[in-house]
């Protein structure tokens, strides 16, 4: 299984997400598959195997922040195809509160869209998916407890 992590930003959120968001993905660069030379994504890597269970090979997390006019043309999205064993999950930062806020808390509100993706995830799992695993190692990984995200 491997994660991909990517966004749908808009305006003033677009260079601090790009800032946090990268930073982010750095410390998750595990979970995703390998680049090739190219720049291109390497199909044959599996970097998490089963470690989190086999009823997925990959889980899609776009992280969506959209300002004033763009928010009512777009819907949060978590769709699950069992078959294919993937996830491609949608889930919005509000505009507002991620611009006015200092970098450390769009941090904070990036993690806790990651985590509340894979929770989407594992409310509707149906086989041996460990989202809760996944979720503890992530926040490991990028040194956020639980309790800082909580309550944003």
């Amino acid at each position: 299984m491997y994660l991909y992590f990517g966004g749908e930003v808009s305006f003033e959120s677009s260079m601090p997400f790009r800032k946090v968001g990268g930073a982010v993905r750095e410390k998750l660069r595990g979970f995703e598959r390998e680049t090739l030379p190219n720049g291109m994504s390497d199909p044959d890597s599996d970097p998490l195997g089963d470690t989190y269970g086999t009823e997925f090979n990959n889980i899609s997390i776009i992280t969506t922040i959209l300002g004033e006019g763009l928010q009512g043309m777009w819907e949060e999205r978590r769709l699950i195809r069992r078959k294919e064993k993937w996830a491609d999950i949608r889930l919005e930062i509000d505009y507002d509160k991620f611009v006015a806020a200092d970098e450390h808390t769009q941090k904070l509100l990036y993690v806790k869209n990651i985590v509340d993706s894979i929770m989407a995830v594992e409310e509707r799992k149906k086989g041996d998916f460990e989202g809760l695993k996944l979720i503890e190692d992530i926040l490991l990984a990028v040194n956020v407890t639980k309790e800082q995200i909580e309550n944003l």
